[in-house]
């Protein structure tokens, strides 16, 4: 069973430890040592709603955690974008017009390396 984890991309910046309650991001207080929503309804209307990815459950060659939205190289080194696809029930490597399912490489993650994502490193895709 894969470790359910998120992260958040606001407000030009990637957020990591995320919590999900009823599709809203909250990022942990310390100070008050609660939840607290990642972005007031100021900052939401100014930035948009955060965009939520889910970690995938596979670490790249060096141990990276692998999320949606994350740009990975595989064995072919061609830049291929992690997508979920509800069609598929899976997560996918995307990739000229193709959705590879993760699932079938779970074991070779060896074979991955995440080199950026779609929100920070759009020009290794384009």
């Amino acid at each position: 069973m894969s470790e359910v984890k998120f992260r958040a991309w606001a407000g030009k910046q990637m957020w990591t430890d995320v919590a999900v309650f009823n599709n809203d991001a909250y990022v942990w207080n310390y100070e008050e040592t609660s939840l607290a929503p990642l972005f007031s309804d100021a900052q939401v209307r100014l930035y948009g709603k955060p965009v939520l990815m889910q970690y995938t459950g596979i670490k790249d060659k060096n141990g990276q955690e692998i999320y949606e939205g994350d740009i990975i190289l595989g064995k072919n080194k061609k830049p291929m974008v992690i997508e979920y696809r509800a069609k598929k029930a899976s997560f996918v490597f995307a990739f000229e017009g193709m959705a590879v399912p993760m699932m079938i490489y779970k074991d070779g993650s060896n074979w991955f390396d995440v080199i950026g994502n779609i929100y920070e490193n759009l020009e290794l895709i384009a």
